[in-house]
């Protein structure tokens, strides 16, 4: 019973994750891609070129924080979080 439970926790927060980035899929190129959307950011004499090196790295900086978060997140759960769980096994 204890491993569905773990099991279930581990799917909810993989589904979390990916809803964060499935949200921003379909309204981001509105924003910076699309110059004759109602949702367009950028300025009036913004290239579209521009609009879309902003919408390159802005899709880009979701994974290189994942890179950069995940090994110290990890250290942090090892330290004190994880370690804590597993002598109750």
């Amino acid at each position: 019973m204890f491993k569905n439970k773990i099991i279930i926790t581990i799917f909810f927060t993989i589904f979390i994750d990916l809803l964060g980035v499935g949200i921003l899929i379909p309204v981001i190129p509105l924003l910076f891609a699309s110059p004759l959307s109602e949702f367009y950011i950028l300025p009036a004499g913004a290239s579209l070129k521009n609009g879309y090196l902003l919408l390159g790295l802005l899709v880009a900086i979701y994974p290189m924080g994942q890179f950069i978060a995940t090994p110290i997140l990890g250290q942090l759960s090892d330290k004190y979080g994880r370690k804590g769980l597993v002598s109750h096994i």
